[in-house]
């Protein structure tokens, strides 16, 4: 007789809505999309230009069930070591086991047969090294177009520099040269009222 598969099914989530506390993460995310409620923050990257989803994530909440299923050594191990990714895939297991009443224990009694699998495209290490290179080259670029002029024109007057700050053309490495140029210009960039003007347009 051939085996049958059964499948079970929690849902975890990790969104830009609040998850500070005991609250559900889950249920927090269901309200504020019911309520029309707007989770954007502006970006770190692009002199803050554009409004992004932030994750509100504390991995500190999910401490008291990897100890209870794991050990203590195995959460401070992963508070220390893993990678918000990888963090974000723990908490979203676990709110999926906390979210239907004896998940956890169903998967308990069969766990050598049981698969986890997780939906998420973080296997795709070459899709996120590509990704990051091009927000790098659009960062650079973004610095560059509001900073450059007023970064040239303070290296031709040789004014002094804000601590930090080095002429590229002193350094013998190239990627150290690349670097230095691109906090210049970011440097210059968020001092500029041009970008400033353009913001609040």
């Amino acid at each position: 007789m051939k085996a049958k598969n059964i499948s079970i099914y929690g849902c975890g989530v990790v969104s830009p809505f609040a998850t500070k506390g005991a609250e559900d993460p889950f249920a927090s995310f269901l309200r504020d999309i019911r309520l029309g409620h707007a989770a954007l923050t502006p970006s770190e990257a692009f002199g803050s230009s554009f409004l992004v989803g932030q994750a509100s994530f504390e991995f500190s909440r999910y401490r008291d069930p990897i100890v209870r299923l794991a050990n203590e050594k195995r959460y401070v191990q992963l508070q220390k070591s893993a990678g918000e990714c990888v963090q974000f895939a723990v908490g979203a297991t676990l709110d999926a086991l906390s979210c239907c009443p004896g998940l956890e224990h169903a998967l308990s009694l069969s766990r050598d047969r049981v698969a986890t699998v997780i939906g998420t495209g973080l296997a795709d290490l070459g899709s996120a090294f590509k990704a990051r290179e091009e927000l790098d080259r659009a960062d650079f670029a973004w610095q560059a177009f509001w900073g450059r002029e007023r970064a040239l024109q303070a290296l031709a007057n040789e004014d002094p520099l804000p601590e930090g700050l080095i002429n590229p053309q002193s350094c013998d490495d190239e990627y150290e040269a690349w670097q230095a140029r691109r906090r210049l210009y970011r440097y210059f960039a968020q001092s500029s009222s041009k970008l400033q003007e353009f913001l609040q347009a």
